[in-house]
């Protein structure tokens, strides 16, 4: 009865660590899933996005939040934070429109805010976080080159040549 006994408690022993190990990878997979979750991009009514931050992502890669692509001030200044707001939807995407502290010398010109889809790429639900915007900037005030009514590039002093029959 001694050994019965032994075999029992050490049996339950090793059962209660085992339910312990599969409480603790059930608690570790929760806090996985609670960290992917998933909204409507509709639903969405605002972003912000900020520089040096990578996006969160799941079925691809993390990119840059915000990404300057063009434009003749690109070079020159960076916003560090960008508010998108949700301006509507056209019956294909929402369309944005963005806000950031810029110099009064510029502006945004192109914008294009892309998310990830949750479970595919054009799937209607996004996941949380995985919003970037690429931007161009702008000088308000490029200079531009005046047109002399003598450049012959817009105003051809010969006549045409036409033949009439």
């Amino acid at each position: 009865t001694v050994v019965i006994a032994r075999s029992f408690f050490s049996l339950m022993k090793y059962t209660a660590a085992l339910l312990t190990f599969m409480v603790v990878l059930a608690a570790a997979d929760r806090s996985g899933q609670a960290a992917a979750k998933k909204v409507r991009l509709r639903d969405l009514t605002a972003i912000t996005l900020h520089a040096n931050k990578k996006t969160s992502a799941r079925r691809s890669s993390p990119i840059p939040q915000l990404e300057c692509i063009g434009g003749d001030a690109c070079a020159d200044f960076k916003p560090r934070v960008v508010q998108c707001s949700n301006a509507g939807f056209d019956g294909y995407d929402v369309q944005w429109t963005c806000t950031a502290d810029l110099p009064s010398n510029i502006e945004f010109g192109d914008i294009e805010v892309s998310c990830e889809g949750y479970d595919f790429p054009e799937d209607p639900f996004i996941l949380v976080n995985s919003c970037g915007l690429e931007y161009s900037l702008y000088y308000k005030h490029a200079p531009t080159q005046k047109v002399s009514y003598d450049d012959q590039r817009y105003f051809p002093t010969s006549k045409p040549k036409c033949k009439y029959w």
